[in-house]
């Protein structure tokens, strides 16, 4: 008996699976289906990024996306990017180099969200002109697609043409504490006089692990 032929959609022969089953029908069962959509389109949002933006951005206008709080801003020698660090209110005047900073959130033309901390002065201090003109842009950033661009002492926005991107969906965000925990991380809130970047500042002795049996510890 002669194998029935069959044609693909241009018009040209193919060869039957030797099963009984087309190949294009095979392969399509060895697809797994995880019921979760296009993988390229599901967002899954793992890590926040701490510091001013760098390109175009739009703020959070809901009012509990952006906080008041105290941070200190650890730079290292060994490393370029400084570290970020929220101080507990337990340890307010503990760390001088610590001031009062609002941590406003943003997002980019794609909807990415990033934590910027705009500093601010202390008692007694007064404001400086990158600081105003930070927090001036944020606020521009209520309403028009903004960036920031540094003249001499202080920031300049610049205003993207209308159209650039259309408004963000800022109802897809997650809420603003479980961002602050993804931008921080475990490590990022300094709660007491053990955490280990308090310990560097002040030239403090680490105690050894107890658990430890490393001879050089």
């Amino acid at each position: 008996m002669t194998a029935k032929r069959t044609t693909n959609g241009a018009g040209e022969q193919v060869q039957p699976h030797p099963g009984g089953i087309s190949d294009a029908d095979d392969i399509s069962k060895l697809w797994i289906d995880p019921g979760i959509g296009d993988p390229l389109t599901v967002e899954h949002i793992h890590k926040i990024p701490l510091g001013k933006p760098r390109d175009f951005f739009r703020t959070v206008p809901d009012k509990s996306y952006r906080q008041l709080a105290a941070i200190y801003v650890h730079k290292s020698e060994n490393q370029v990017e400084p570290e970020f660090f929220l101080v507990d209110p337990a340890m307010y005047g503990k760390i001088e180099e610590a001031r009062p900073t609002s941590l406003i959130t943003t997002v980019d033309r794609i909807g990415a969200p990033r934590l910027w901390p705009i500093p601010g002065p202390r008692d007694g201090e007064k404001d400086n002109a990158a600081w105003g003109t930070a927090r001036a842009i944020a606020k521009e950033g209520l309403t028009f697609w903004v960036k920031l661009v540094w003249r001499g002492r202080a920031y300049v926005s610049r205003v993207a043409d209308p159209g650039y991107a259309p408004d963000p969906d800022f109802g897809r965000l997650p809420p603003f504490e479980e961002l602050v925990r993804m931008a921080f991380g475990p490590r990022g809130i300094i709660r007491s006089e053990d955490h280990p970047v308090f310990r560097d500042l002040f030239g403090k002795v680490t105690p050894p692990d107890p658990d430890s049996d490393d001879p050089l510890v």
